[in-house]
């Protein structure tokens, strides 16, 4: 039985080949971080607002922390601190998020495209931390150059470290600010929802649909339904808004 012959100029090679693909994901990973940088920039002021919120809720620090770093979607977070302050139990609460995230399966079945390949661990670890601005900055890296799993995990990684940063700051920052009406944060997470509802409002469709949702939410919150007004809402809505996809799809 003959052994492969192990020479110098092999192990330099093979030591050559593994720096040069190390180095080609630490590259990727840095241009990764890089593009996500600006969405980390942006975050801050929106986890900061959140993490007071948060405080003035009465969510402990650890709660803040760990909303902020497992579910990772900004209007969900304020939509849930919106109805925890208000006195809503957990079933309309995580309800209530699960329609308004409804829109990352879009987003997932878009990016499986461009995870073709990848270990199912990977696409699960780095689409769990996808939000709408890293999806940009990931589908707009695909229109020139292959994604690799460390360019997103770059993406990812920078735009979840400011979120959780901020957030936590914000909540340390809240313990100095014992009353925020003084500082008019107490209309704060009423205008960043509105701020966000008109953002998400791209056309004719879907501010139909809004205004839709918020006359059966106050309808619902007049005749004394306070505890389901918003749960009611967001399920017309969401029913409303698939329903008129599908037959426009169906119509092509």
């Amino acid at each position: 039985m003959k052994h492969p012959k192990i020479t110098c100029n092999s192990i330099a090679n093979s030591n050559l080949s593994i720096c040069s693909n190390l180095m080609y994901k630490n590259s990727d990973f840095s241009r990764g971080v890089k593009g996500g940088f600006p969405i980390l920039v942006g975050y801050l002021p929106y986890g900061i607002a959140y993490g007071l919120l948060a405080k003035q809720a009465g969510l402990t620090f650890l709660l803040t922390i760990a909303m902020s770093t497992l579910v990772v979607a900004g209007t969900a977070q304020f939509i849930a601190v919106a109805m925890i302050q208000t006195g809503y139990t957990w079933e309309p609460i995580v309800f209530t998020t699960f329609i308004v995230n409804l829109r990352y399966l879009l987003l997932g079945s878009v990016l499986s495209q461009l995870m073709r390949g990848w270990k199912v661990w990977e696409r699960f670890a780095l689409s769990y931390f996808v939000t709408d601005e890293t999806f940009v900055v990931v589908t707009n890296h695909a229109e020139k150059t292959t994604v690799t799993q460390s360019f997103m995990a770059g993406v990812n990684g920078a735009a979840v470290f400011g979120w959780v940063f901020s957030s936590a700051f914000g909540f340390l920052l809240g313990q100095y600010i014992p009353n925020l009406k003084i500082f008019g944060f107490d209309f704060a997470l009423c205008a960043i929802l509105i701020g966000l509802s008109v953002l998400m409002t791209r056309n004719r469709k879907y501010v139909k649909i809004a205004i839709l949702a918020s006359v059966v939410s106050v309808v619902l919150f007049i005749l004394g339904l306070q505890k389901i007004n918003i749960l009611v809402a967001a399920l017309v809505a969401g029913i409303v808004g698939v329903s008129s996809s599908w037959s426009k799809h169906g119509n092509k």
